[in-house]
């Protein structure tokens, strides 16, 4: 179970992107920081792709790493439909210099949706050969995203998502003042009523 192994696998994220500006779009800095930091203790590299709502990602380190990380992926609630699409046992690590590489949508990736006749990227219609070639791809393509962009961006996110929870309760809030305003309406309404002998 010690032999090291090549894992890819491709999952449909559950979040709703944020309209990033510019670079990497914010849950996925988050995602791939905290990645970064976790593969580092679980001796484990590979890469990261992020294109239409789709993962794609590539694993490389000892079987049972690797088998402990998919453990932990199937429980996150980031992301859905998680499907291994290739696994082989390999001699050397590819991806030595990152403990989780990212690349972003690029025109080569483009160029081999192209080839074979895809007009946008679903790694779940993949065949075995373009699992990889997209492998062999994001090896040379260099990582866009500097480290403190992504800790920039992964910022970012939790800025954003601390946003959303307080608006959150803040409707909720209103909602309930509301919700009691027109019973007291209601209230004030029926007291009048009675107080007229309207109702008796």
């Amino acid at each position: 179970m010690n032999e090291l192994m090549r894992v890819t696998y491709v999952s449909r994220s559950t979040f709703k992107p944020f309209k990033a500006q510019s670079g990497i779009e914010p849950n996925v800095a988050r995602i791939l920081s905290q990645s970064r930091r976790n593969n580092l203790h679980r001796h484990l590299v590979g890469v990261l792709y992020y294109g239409n709502g789709c993962f794609f990602q590539c694993l490389e380190g000892r079987e049972q790493d690797i088998q402990n990380l998919l453990e932990s992926l199937r429980k996150d609630p980031r992301h859905r439909d998680l499907e291994i699409l290739s696994k082989e046992p390999i001699e050397y690590l590819s991806f030595m210099d990152w403990s989780m590489k990212y690349v972003s949508l690029d025109e080569q990736v483009q160029h081999l949706l192209k080839r074979h006749n895809m007009r946008h990227f679903d790694p779940y219609q993949f065949t075995p050969e373009m699992i990889n070639q997209l492998v062999d791809t994001l090896q040379q393509l260099p990582e866009p995203a500097r480290p403190e962009e992504v800790e920039m961006r992964a910022e970012e996110a939790d800025s954003l998502l601390e946003l959303q929870a307080a608006k959150s309760r803040m409707d909720r809030i209103v909602a309930y003042i509301l919700s009691t305003i027109a019973l007291l309406g209601s209230l004030f309404m029926l007291n009048l009523a009675m107080a007229s002998g309207a109702i008796f």
